[in-house]
């Protein structure tokens, strides 16, 4: 099992990265559906940040696809 991140387990960081896929996943079908298209996914990367530390770790946001939750 690989190290967490702060406070919070590995298998948690995990299952966050799964209900952000479920729900990417969801929104992406009906998003297909719409538009009577395909639309390809990839895994997302779930990374936690302080509320207070966020803009911080913002870098590049522009380069990178990145979504705040």
């Amino acid at each position: 099992m690989s190290a967490g991140q702060g406070p919070f387990s590995a298998d948690v960081i995990d299952l966050l990265t799964e209900l952000v896929n479920m729900g990417v996943g969801r929104a992406a079908a009906s998003l297909s559906e719409l538009v009577d298209c395909r639309v390809e996914l990839s895994v997302p990367s779930v990374t936690l940040v302080r509320s207070r530390d966020w803009r911080d770790d913002m870098v590049e946001p522009a380069a990178q696809e990145t979504v705040v939750v």
